[in-house]
């Protein structure tokens, strides 16, 4: 959503995910010879995240580092959609994780951490086919991939790393854009609030992009969560979402998994054949077991 809205500038481009930047470097370091970017060339176009940017792989020229052959890459994709487009907005999630290596190859790149309630997150994740963590687990995911977020925005400062609630961006999309707008450096353009700068297809997780933003998707979650599914949420996260300005609704008072959740929990973390059926069998057992 944020880069279809960044997208939408004249000065910017969105690119599909690009995670196969920092996949296809492994191995090399940041330090490659020239003699080497063929080679990571060659992988790039065997990445499965390529073949979403539907383009041929671009001849090398002078290329001397792996920067060079970012750029080279992404001037080849925007000479077919925005030949005028002088920044390359990357929205792949991992970029944050990648931070470090990321603002050492691109020195003057800034990134925009994008930061969700994450009650939130858990209940649209909850609805995507892979989706099947706990409670538990899917708090424990949000506060570890936000740990390097903001992890970056300590070590980067503010004038690298700019954090922007997602729900802020609903509920004034022009007052938010116009901040990322100016931290980038770029003046600002009404047509961002529509959202069309970037497309993907394809429903799911994805359904959403390329239209304006929601303001009911803010607190769609406390309709989408069970009162207990955001309980077992918060008893593991409940002060880092009270230091994100988010208000937890049981706090300290937030109780633990029970037995019975505790082993629905191991349950789920098998296989789901091996889970159906030992749930069919822990129901026959359950009456014995008081669970």
């Amino acid at each position: 959503m944020l880069g279809a809205l960044i997208g939408g500038h004249d000065d910017c481009l969105t690119t599909p995910a690009s995670q196969f930047l920092t996949d296809t470097a492994r191995g090399y370091g940041e330090g490659v010879q020239a003699n080497d970017l063929k080679e990571i060339l060659l992988r790039i176009g065997n990445h499965r995240q390529f073949r979403n940017w539907s383009m041929s792989l671009p001849e090398l020229r002078n290329e001397q580092t792996l920067s060079d052959l970012y750029s080279t890459l992404f001037q080849a994709y925007a000479a077919e959609r925005k030949p005028k487009a002088q920044f390359w907005v990357s929205h792949s999630p991992a970029n944050i994780r990648h931070g470090p290596s990321l603002s050492r190859l691109f020195p003057d790149a800034k990134f925009v951490h994008i930061v969700r309630d994450g009650r939130a997150v858990a209940a649209s994740i909850k609805k995507l086919p892979f989706g099947r963590g706990t409670m538990r687990e899917l708090a424990l995911t949000w506060s570890e991939r936000l740990s390097h977020g903001l992890a970056l925005e300590h070590a980067l400062g503010q004038d690298r790393v700019l954090r922007v609630k997602y729900e802020d961006l609903l509920n004034d999309t022009n007052l938010e854009l116009r901040k990322i707008a100016s931290f980038i450096g770029i003046d600002y353009q009404e047509k961002m609030v529509r959202g069309d700068g970037f497309r993907v297809g394809g429903q799911g997780g994805h359904a959403l992009v390329g239209k304006a933003p929601l303001l009911s998707r803010g607190e769609a979650w406390k309709e989408e969560l069970s009162t207990r599914e955001i309980e077992l949420f918060e008893f593991p996260s409940a002060e880092l979402l009270e230091l994100l300005g988010f208000q937890p609704c049981y706090g300290l008072s937030a109780r633990s998994p029970d037995l019975k959740e505790r082993i629905d929990m191991k349950l789920r973390s098998s296989t789901r054949p091996l889970y159906d059926y030992s749930l069919n069998s822990l129901k026959r057992l359950g009456s014995f077991f008081k669970l």
